[in-house]
């Protein structure tokens, strides 16, 4: 439901997508509008100077997928953590046209070996597809699908032109094909450098006689400063908040016993008078014993979180314990991401905690790791 192009040369590439919302539902899909009935327009394409590469998404994802590659220091990098966190997204209940709605996030810049495009499909379990351009040639990653007797754009106008057939074709079989609004184009050099503009206006398809295609909101009659699209195609409003600790250990003393250290932690209280939904990603990275001789099952390293409500704990877990096993060392670490969700009452407080922690029955002994993160998404819903 978004006009979502790539064209990967060896030394750059041209994307090109709209800008128009969409409500869909199993029999296609209508334009979302303000109460004023213009349509709204919505940046379906993100530029990341520092990595010279951009973002690409169609459906819900596409806010998700900015906040996790915002930070990233390189192109794999940022893949690195698509691939890590895409899959913690939850796609909303519907359908179109018959099927389950698609999330696609597509990147698209200079990576160690050129030009690439790495794309993430709900479909395939937001697993990472990498796409190189061919010697000598061009890759193409198009919905809707391109005209096939026109050749691949090398230029920003040549681009332009590409995607307007496109779309021209796609009504040309169905005249309530879900493209519209702004078309936006760029070029992305393999030395980074990024070129991006307007080339002018789709139309809108027809609107569905008795179509329920306005955007409801609690502000129904005056537009929000900055809408997301959640907020505008769901009417929930999300918040995503992420630490991320730096190495740290749990020791204990020579008389044995067990220690935790609380390495992250978080609280939210509720306070919009109804349920909320909590998400929580978390990952321990090098996990591995650094001093002490520790013998299994007796003695044990791990990770766990804890999860309180009012400060009273609800549910403890382990992330990861080498209980029963060889317990990891400096040279053999473990890492492990998991995710949990949680409901919370009007009113209530909400907390959880990321440890590290060490048992032991006979020695001393000191539990490290080289990194813990947490990620909190509040659905408001």
């Amino acid at each position: 439901m978004t006009l979502l192009h790539v064209i990967l040369h060896r030394d750059r590439a041209f994307v090109a997508g709209d800008t128009t919302a969409y409500r869909p539902h199993d029999s296609g899909a209508d334009v979302v509008r303000w109460p004023d009935g213009e349509a709204v327009s919505v940046a379906k394409g993100r530029v990341f100077a520092n990595l010279g590469a951009v973002l690409l998404a169609a459906g819900r994802i596409g806010e998700h997928a900015r906040q996790i590659v915002d930070g990233a220091h390189s192109f794999e990098h940022a893949v690195q953590r698509l691939h890590e966190l895409l899959p913690s997204f939850v796609v909303g209940p519907g359908s179109y046209l018959g099927e389950p709605l698609r999330q696609f996030v597509a990147l698209v810049g200079p990576s160690r070996d050129g030009m690439a495009a790495v794309q993430f499909r709900s479909e395939a379990g937001y697993r990472p597809e990498w796409t190189l351009p061919a010697r000598g040639g061009c890759a193409c990653l198009c919905t809707p699908a391109p005209v096939r007797d026109l050749p691949a754009p090398t230029d920003l106008d040549s681009m332009a032109a590409f995607a307007r057939a496109a779309i021209e074709q796609a009504r040309a079989m169905n005249a309530g094909a879900p493209y519209g609004g702004t078309l936006v184009v760029a070029q992305i050099n393999l030395d980074g450098s990024i070129l991006m503009r307007r080339a002018g206006d789709l139309g809108m398809p027809p609107r569905r006689i008795g179509a329920d295609d306005l955007v409801f909101l609690p502000w129904q009659h005056e537009r929000p400063p900055v809408p997301s699209v959640e907020q505008l195609l769901y009417g929930v409003a999300t918040e995503t908040y992420a630490d991320e600790d730096g190495s740290g250990s749990a020791s204990v003393g020579g008389g044995g016993g067990s220690s935790f250290v609380t390495t992250v932690t978080r609280s939210y209280t509720n306070d919009t008078g109804r349920r909320v939904k909590v998400q929580f990603n978390a990952m321990v990275f090098g996990l591995y014993v650094s001093s002490g001789v520790l013998s299994p099952p007796d003695d044990y390293v791990g990770a766990q979180w804890v999860w309180s409500v009012d400060s009273t704990p609800i549910a403890t877990d382990v992330i990861y314990t080498s209980e029963g096993n060889t317990p990891p060392n400096s040279t053999s670490r473990v890492s492990q991401m998991v995710g949990w969700e949680y409901a919370l009452e009007p009113g209530e407080t909400g907390q959880i905690d990321l440890r590290g922690f060490i048992v032991t029955d006979v020695t001393a002994g000191t539990c490290s790791w080289e990194r813990m993160r947490l990620r909190t998404t509040i659905i408001k819903a």
